[in-house]
């Protein structure tokens, strides 16, 4: 089954700061980020493309791990 990015906004939240943390910093990835959250880059891509709700815990740990404060969010 096909999840809309719509039904996930955190995923585009993520996606967004994921693109300026590697625009900032040579060599930062997704499967850097999996690695710096305990997660794999296969469960990770499929919650930044929206296939996949994300887990509040995981959430609060990718947005800190990306550098997000809570009004970004």
């Amino acid at each position: 089954m096909n999840v809309s990015k719509a039904t996930h906004p955190q995923a585009t939240i993520l996606q967004k700061f994921l693109k300026k943390k590697k625009a900032e910093r040579a060599g930062y990835s997704l499967s850097v980020l999996a690695r710096r959250v305990d997660l794999s880059a296969s469960f990770l891509s499929q919650i930044i493309n929206g296939q996949r709700p994300i887990p509040l815990e995981n959430f609060e740990a990718l947005c800190s791990a990306l550098d997000l404060d809570k009004e970004s969010r």
